[in-house]
């Protein structure tokens, strides 16, 4: 916490604090306080080149505190917004498995049955890998999207179903005994998604759409039919050095549980919420979406849960991140408390700084 105490000297912002006081006349002082000290602390934290989008909420129940930094298009010239849309990278694997624990809950699926079950055409891997060993990356089934990817691009790109996708670059026997390791590829989650097309009959944006999105209130979140740039209100991603130049992830449609829905700021702290304390999920499977599976990553389904010294006493957190191209997400909820920091970058920042900057500012809500 070293650079914590460093940010904190660096809180000073009047403008910031005059604005927030002509707007909030009638809070309690106590809360004016909080609320103003926490608004500082996110310009000086993430610091005057961020180009993004943070979020702070102090509780479930309070209202998101919302900065907008920067350019979301160079090329347009397009100011970033609280509601610019961005790609969230591999956050979108913990919203399938929410999606995933919601057939669960109704009985439709099972996380210990091996996959054969609902794809018996996965015949090398079918009578040994379960759902569990997909969704938290040890089910040691070979990659051969990557290397597919190289040799013959044109052909990888094409649209494709996901059953389809999953014969094709998935289709070998496991490398290593199902549960052993962790390997963190993307092809599980093409697995992950054909069985949620097959056991609903719905493409696998409808399925995250009704079983998810629309539960939570996340309207502006979903998966894109086309390249995500072209999409009306969403983040251009650039790389790090200057002048920015796009570092775009090409649009696979596929791939779309592994790691391309889109989300904004707001609607991410939205879902945190309806996963870990409304009725979204039932507490056996709040409680198996916090459950590690691998020890050695803090790796349970879908991403992580962190054991964090936050007010003198360590709290588990949800440790949601991803990439995608020059985009960087990052969102960490205090489970049991609501309190929530969502960091959204379209720059290519640094992971280990975006999760330094987080855990900072979630560390502050505990002073």
């Amino acid at each position: 916490m070293h650079r914590f105490a460093a940010f904190s000297r660096r809180l000073a912002a009047p403008t910031i604090l005059a604005l927030l006081l002509a707007g909030c006349a009638a809070a309690p002082a106590s809360m004016l306080a909080a609320d103003t000290a926490n608004a500082a602390a996110m310009a000086g934290v993430v610091g005057a080149d961020f180009n993004g989008v943070v979020l702070l909420q102090s509780s479930a129940t309070a209202t998101p505190q919302i900065r907008a930094f920067g350019t979301a298009n160079v090329e347009r010239g397009a100011a970033t917004t609280i509601d610019t849309r961005f790609q969230i990278g591999s956050i979108s694997k913990w919203l399938t498995s929410v999606a995933v624990l919601r057939l669960v809950d109704r009985g439709v699926l099972q996380l210990d049955v091996p996959i054969a079950a609902w794809l018996p055409q996965m015949t090398a891997s079918g009578s040994t890998v379960t759902l569990r060993h997909l969704m938290s990356n040890t089910s040691g089934i070979p990659n051969d999207l990557s290397p597919a990817l190289k040799s013959d691009p044109a052909s990888v790109m094409q649209p494709m179903p996901m059953a389809q996708a999953s014969m094709r670059f998935v289709g070998r026997a496991p490398a290593f005994t199902p549960g052993s390791q962790f390997d963190y590829v993307p092809t599980n989650w093409v697995i992950v998604g054909a069985i949620l097309e097959k056991v609903t009959g719905k493409p696998f944006a409808a399925v995250l759409d009704d079983e998810v999105l629309r539960t939570a209130g996340a309207a502006s979140t979903g998966v894109p039919q086309a390249a995500f740039d072209s999409m009306p209100g969403a983040a251009r991603a650039y790389g790090a050095s200057l002048p920015r130049t796009p570092k775009m992830s090409p649009h696979v449609n596929y791939v779309a549980a592994s790691g391309t829905i889109y989300s904004t700021a707001a609607d991410l702290a939205r879902l945190a919420h309806a996963v870990y304390e409304t009725g979204l999920l039932s507490p056996a499977a709040r409680a198996e979406l916090s459950r590690i599976n691998v020890p050695d990553e803090s790796y349970a389904l879908g991403g992580r849960v962190l054991s964090i010294a936050l007010g003198g006493t360590n709290r588990m957190v949800a440790s949601e991140s991803g990439v995608s191209g020059g985009y960087k997400s990052l969102l960490l909820y205090v489970i049991g408390e609501g309190k929530t920091v969502v960091i959204l970058n379209n720059t290519d920042m640094q992971q280990s700084t975006q999760a330094e900057m987080a855990k900072a500012l979630l560390a502050r809500m505990y002073q």
